[in-house]
């Protein structure tokens, strides 16, 4: 997660072990994922009140697995949000 910002849960599917280090978020799971099959993973944070309210926020992700990957393009995203008010 950028500066400013913190995780204040993780909610993730059965099978899955989620923890939070500073800024970042780690999830795995012991059992591969079947090939097509989509989970998703729920981060709720905060941003600290001394982040200007005009701030762009975007937070990255990246999957990564041990095992043979056909299709890398899918394995990353980011969400924006533009700030309009902190109180």
């Amino acid at each position: 997660m950028p500066a400013g910002m913190s995780a204040t849960s993780v909610t993730a599917p059965d099978g899955w072990l989620c923890v939070t280090s500073d800024q970042i978020v780690t999830c795995s799971r012991a059992k591969a994922m079947t090939a097509g099959i989509t989970e998703t993973i729920q981060v709720a944070t905060t941003v600290t009140a001394t982040l200007a309210s005009t701030t762009t926020i975007v937070n990255n992700v990246t999957a990564t697995t041990k095992g043979v990957e056909v299709t890398n393009a899918n394995n990353s995203g980011s969400a924006t949000v533009q700030g309009s008010s902190v109180t």
